[in-house]
């Protein structure tokens, strides 16, 4: 056993040492290998606490995917905690480090592949995963393929899997791939319905945080609370668009109703006072008015509040009355009123009494929501500020029925003048009396006392008041200021669109930016590996050629060489064979006279004399063999000479070939490089335009800007005019009413 284990920990030594970074802590070796590049602690702690809620959720084992699982350590982790885990990384040394460590410590619910994050999502089947980790991954596909892929790709996951878990590079990061990420990384999550920030973590690669996110089209996750929801929006009602900034997002399912303010932007104060408010009230007074919710969870941390109740199950009164579907105003206001009255008793008030904010349940009963705004402070939350002007304004609008966009302000219908009764004759009673006595207690008598003077049928019909002249004057007052309105809503929905055309203009140019820089940078690498490639080519066949060339000069000159040096050593046996046979003629004629001497004395002379003849003659055509094997050698080295010459003459012939085929090939190369030149100017008069249009973008927006100056200058301007009409009316009213005041005080 310890032997076996020696050996694992030996090879994944080896595997580790073959790694070209540490990014993570080796799981179960943390403190063999202490050079990880990042740390992993606090994000593994986030991601183990959204494990365990999650399945305790779900009540079993979590299947989870990790993106770019580098060394496995999340993997392992949750591996360890009884994840069924499929870890994919595009580096075969992470995998093989991966698989060892698996091995070692006997996970066998989890697995490894060597694959692309892009291939495999692009597989992903609906319901495959539960959980999905992308920690510091998708910025590299960004960077390669543009951010729109990665929107693709986040689309994908939001359809297929339950939770993702993901990390973000930053566009601030001075990293090649910050060119590519938006300055808001929420829109990259924005296939997601339900966004949470998390945390931020450290990198090795610079001194900016990353956030860490939580996304889920179908689950709210809080730190110890999961909902599940069916449906979610943006906006509170159908004229808010896309709410505050897009700040706020409203989640539905099983009766329960989850907001979720972001507290991290320029609405962070008012966001956090609203649904702080709400919370507060609804602990506080949920048995004050009928249809309540209770509150059911509420957390708040450095991002978001999030804030969980009861759903009031009903349709908003502004649906109703855009849709046209029946409204009864008489009860409308009497229950309205009802609900007031019990908050005003308590010193409470509704400070943003709207048809948006009124519901008609399913019983039929009209019921005041948005309790973030009941507040102990009797001021409205916007135009008119005074909270029963704005009474009288939502009073307008339900007897008429009517309800504008309150951008950029309320539509006013401060006054009675153009309401039918009990409308008119209710508010003219309260514009009668001093303002210190206005309540909404008041108000409601005022409005009771009015009902038994309908006429009452099936359906109370509401007829309108005749008018005196000052009514008529703050009418018309009114249907000017509710025409400029008209007209500045008008305008601000022209520079709306204008805006939403400036910003898909300006974010086609960003793509077509990216399209050609990736196009030229493409074009340029193809051509410059296709210039090198032609290089090694030329220099390839260049030296093939001069190689063939010395080849076969070095074969026949070895060939020749082989031939000369037999016909030497031909000569040479020759030669020696001669003096050979000389020596032993030599030895004998020296034997065969010592012998004679010995034995005859007298005839030693003539002997001599005769093998001295006979030596001579041998001497002679011995010398002859010699000059004829002598003018045969210096006939072959002539031969071998000649041959030398004309292989030499041969090589300079080659020689003079090569020298012209490299001219060529420089020519050619002149012509790509003048090519790859004029390139690079279309490239430049490219970016010449480009800054043109930015230039034209630029100047665009200034004049956007000062055609809202000059808007706003003429908006204060008709303000400043409606104040002094209303001043000038108000000093009419009371030069016209003094008379009569003081008639009616000296008949009393």
């Amino acid at each position: 056993m310890s032997i076996d284990s020696h050996i694992s920990k030996r090879k994944i030594s080896e595997l580790v040492a073959a790694l070209p970074e540490i990014y993570q802590p080796i799981f179960g070796h943390e403190n063999e290998f202490q050079d990880a590049q990042r740390t992993c602690r606090e994000r593994l702690e986030q991601v183990v606490t959204l494990y365990s809620v999650l399945s305790n959720q779900l009540g079993r084992a979590l299947n989870v995917l990790d993106l770019g699982c580098a060394q496995g350590y999340f993997s392992l982790s949750l591996a360890a905690l009884g994840a069924n885990v499929v870890g994919v990384d595009y580096l075969q040394e992470n995998i093989d480090v991966c698989q060892a460590l698996a091995e070692s410590t006997g996970l066998s619910n989890v697995r490894f592949e060597t694959q692309e994050v892009s291939d495999l999502i692009s597989k992903i089947q609906k319901d495959q995963y539960d959980l999905v980790l992308g920690l510091s991954v998708f910025h590299h596909i960004a960077d390669r393929s543009g951010h729109d892929s990665v929107v693709l790709l986040f689309s994908k996951l939001a359809e297929c899997s339950a939770v993702a878990v993901v990390e973000l590079a930053l566009a601030e990061e001075p990293l090649p791939w910050a060119k590519s990420l938006p300055k808001d990384p929420h829109a990259t999550l924005e296939p997601f319905s339900f966004i949470r920030r998390l945390r931020e973590t450290k990198t090795h690669l610079s001194d900016i945080e990353r956030p860490l996110f939580v996304c889920s089209n179908r689950m709210v996750i809080l730190r110890d609370r999961v909902f599940t929801f069916e449906r979610y929006t943006k906006s509170p009602h159908p004229l808010a668009k896309d709410g505050p900034m897009g700040t706020r997002r409203y989640f539905f399912g099983n009766g329960i109703l989850i907001k979720q303010f972001r507290i991290d932007g320029q609405l962070a104060q008012h966001n956090i006072e609203e649904i702080t408010s709400e919370f507060d009230y609804l602990s506080r007074y949920s048995d004050l008015l009928e249809d309540t919710p209770l509150p059911l969870h509420f957390e708040k941390d450095h991002y978001h509040c999030v804030l969980a109740r009861e759903l009031v199950e009903g349709e908003l009164l502004i649906e109703r009355l855009l849709s046209g579907a029946p409204v009864s105003p008489i009860e409308l206001i009497s229950q309205i009123l009802d609900q007031l009255c019990a908050l005003e008793h308590n010193g409470l008030y509704h400070t943003d009494l709207r048809t948006w904010n009124v519901i008609v349940t399913a019983s039929g009963r009209y019921s005041l929501i948005d309790f973030g705004a009941i507040r102990t402070t009797p001021r409205d939350c916007a135009w008119p500020s005074d909270i029963f002007v704005s009474f009288f304004c939502f009073l307008g609008e339900v007897a008429l029925k009517s309800t504008a966009s309150p951008t950029p302000l309320r539509t006013p219908r401060i006054h009675y003048a153009g309401l039918p009764d009990p409308f008119a004759s209710a508010i003219r009673r309260m514009w009668s009396s001093p303002r210190s006595e206005w309540s909404f207690s008041s108000f409601r008598d005022i409005w009771l006392s009015l009902l038994p003077c309908l006429d009452s049928t099936d359906q109370l019909s509401l007829t309108p008041c005749e008018h005196n002249g000052n009514a008529i004057w703050a009418l018309e007052i009114e249907l000017f200021l509710s025409h400029l309105l008209t007209l500045v809503r008008d305008h601000n929905e022209i520079l709306a669109e204008q805006q939403t055309h400036l910003s898909s203009l300006e974010k086609t140019a960003h793509r077509e930016t990216e399209a050609i820089a990736r196009s030229v940078e493409t074009f340029s690498t193809h051509f410059t590996e296709s210039i090198k490639d032609q290089d090694l080519r030329i220099r390839a066949d260049v030296h093939s050629s001069i190689a063939a060339v010395s080849d076969s000069m070095n074969l026949k000159f070895s060939k020749e060489m082989s031939e000369i040096d037999l016909a030497i050593e031909k000569v040479r046996e020759e030669n020696q064979f001669s003096r050979q046979q000389l020596l032993e003629r030599l030895s004998e004629a020296d034997g065969s006279f010592s012998a004679r001497l010995d034995q005859i004395s007298a005839d030693t002379t003539a002997m001599l004399q005769r093998e001295i003849t006979i030596l001579n003659d041998m001497i002679g055509s011995v010398r002859q063999s010699v000059d004829v094997s002598e003018s045969r050698f210096r006939g072959e080295l002539t031969k071998v000479l000649g041959a030398y010459a004309e292989l030499e003459a041969k090589l300079i012939n080659h020689q003079k070939l090569l020298s012209n085929e490299l001219s060529s090939m420089r020519i050619v190369a002149l012509t790509s490089a003048r090519k790859l030149q004029a390139l690079q100017l279309s490239s430049s008069r490219l970016r010449q335009l480009i800054r043109e249009c930015e230039h034209k973008q630029s100047a665009l927006a200034v004049r956007l800007s000062e055609m809202k100056q000059e808007l706003s200058a003429e908006l204060n301007e008709a303000v400043e005019e409606v104040r002094d009409s209303v001043s000038a009316l108000e000093d009419r009213i009371s030069q016209l009413a003094l008379p009569w005041w003081k008639r009616w005080r000296r008949l009393k």
